[in-house]
């Protein structure tokens, strides 16, 4: 990044309740790209995706970030739609006050998890756990990981 002396240009822009200022590199009085893009206060709204033992759906164009409050054991494996390569999304797995809900997995061929085995969830009753997933084109498989008992 050219920080000074000729050549060199920078603006402040206000987004959100911050200022950023941001550098780029010019050829006379064009500005060739900006180097960094910053707007304060980014977030993504979960979305509650509606139980169910025998059709689980994420729907991803909806959010990166879901939430399942189990409610029965899962009978058949949860499924993903409206994928983008490259996207990541973080599912909390909440067990109600019963606890104890058990999850099927999806196959080997279309989720692949850390350490290559399916884990288990844990049980504890209004336990949560945290499935990070992001899928990659070129394998059509999601990488997933799961990071269990949050209290």
């Amino acid at each position: 990044m050219n920080s000074g002396g000729a050549g060199a240009a920078s603006g402040t822009t206000y987004n959100g309740s911050a200022a950023q200022t941001i550098s780029y590199n010019t050829i006379g009085a064009a500005p060739l790209a900006a180097v960094a893009t910053h707007t304060a206060g980014v977030q993504t709204t979960s979305s509650t995706v509606t139980f169910s033992a025998t059709a689980m759906t994420i729907n991803c164009a909806l959010s990166n970030v879901f939430e399942i409050t189990m409610t029965a054991n899962v009978t058949t494996a949860m499924t993903m739609s409206n994928v983008a390569g490259g996207q990541t999304i973080n599912v909390f797995i909440i067990q109600d006050a019963t606890g104890s809900r058990t999850m099927t997995w999806s196959s080997s061929t279309i989720v692949k998890w850390s350490g290559g085995a399916a884990p288990t969830l844990s049980t504890a009753a209004n336990s949560v756990d945290l499935l990070v997933m992001t899928y990659r084109s070129a394998t059509s498989a999601w990488y997933a990981t799961l990071t269990k008992g949050f209290a």
